[in-house]
């Protein structure tokens, strides 16, 4: 059980981690003590239970924030005057939470509160889970942490051609060659991306000429037209497209293509 604040910051999990990764069953909130979620295994009713207030508390990323809720004596025993409380977290440091101050504050012989500070990173999740630490009796509670914000999308962009290779018969007759954009999920599409001269057609075969690429955002798609312009046989060799992203915008991958078996008369 962590009663302290991790000292490190290992690195984040993500939302989709934490889903795949859940080694607790699912938040369970405490509702009502006739519950059966607060029933023990043997099928008696516990001295008690831990609920917290809300079911999920959100944060700014790195913001602090006060957790708190109540602790519920059944059977009209009361809430034990030495109780005390810890908390430990599902992810734990991984998960990038922590505590402000390292035990729950007790007040008013059955509140509590608890100060942590949340990840740093936008759409990070952990779960928290509160329980006594002398009256092992009463039931724990658990919540859900969350930071506001957008995920930042992972994975890189790349452009793709839908013609791994491709081959001409006749000198000067244009070959359109297509593709697609492929973006990561939430990655929004680049806005300047249909400007000239930002999506462009690489070669050093001789004899070749090429367009400017033409973007089409509505569908992710790019079409560019070449052309072999000698009558002597084409060499084979590679077409390239590539993005000329912002120095501060993520590496994209370059479409590649090839021309093969290019049969031309002399």
């Amino acid at each position: 059980m962590n009663d302290t604040p991790d000292s490190e910051a290992p690195r984040l999990v993500s939302r989709r981690t934490v889903a795949k990764t859940a080694a607790w069953a699912a938040p369970a909130i405490a509702l009502a003590a006739a519950s059966p979620a607060h029933a023990t295994s043997d099928g008696t009713d516990p001295a008690g239970y831990i609920e917290f207030n809300e079911s999920s508390y959100e944060f700014t990323p790195g913001g602090n924030r006060i957790v708190s809720g109540t602790i519920v004596a059944t059977n009209g025993v009361p809430v034990p005057a030495d109780i005390r409380l810890g908390f430990d977290f599902k992810i734990g440091g991984a998960g990038g939470f922590g505590a402000v101050i390292p035990v729950p504050v007790v007040s008013e012989g059955n509140r509590f509160e608890i100060a942590l500070k949340g990840a740093s990173a936008p759409g990070m999740e952990d779960i928290l889970r509160v329980s006594s630490l002398n009256y092992p009796e009463y039931t724990p509670g658990e919540t859900r942490l969350t930071v506001a914000g957008d995920v930042a999308p992972t994975g890189r962009p790349r452009l793709v051609f839908d013609q791994p290779y491709f081959d001409t018969d006749v000198p000067n007759e244009p070959i359109l060659l297509t593709g697609t954009i492929e973006l990561p999920p939430g990655m929004p599409f680049p806005a300047d991306m249909t400007e000239p001269g930002m999506v462009a057609m690489f070669s050093g075969i001789e004899g070749w000429d090429f367009g400017q690429p033409v973007v089409y955002p509505d569908t992710r798609t790019f079409a560019v037209t070449v052309q072999y312009t000698k009558s002597s046989p084409a060499r084979i060799g590679e077409f390239m497209v590539g993005y000329r992203n912002p120095d501060d915008g993520p590496n994209w991958d370059v479409a590649h293509t090839y021309t093969i078996n290019a049969k031309l008369p002399n």
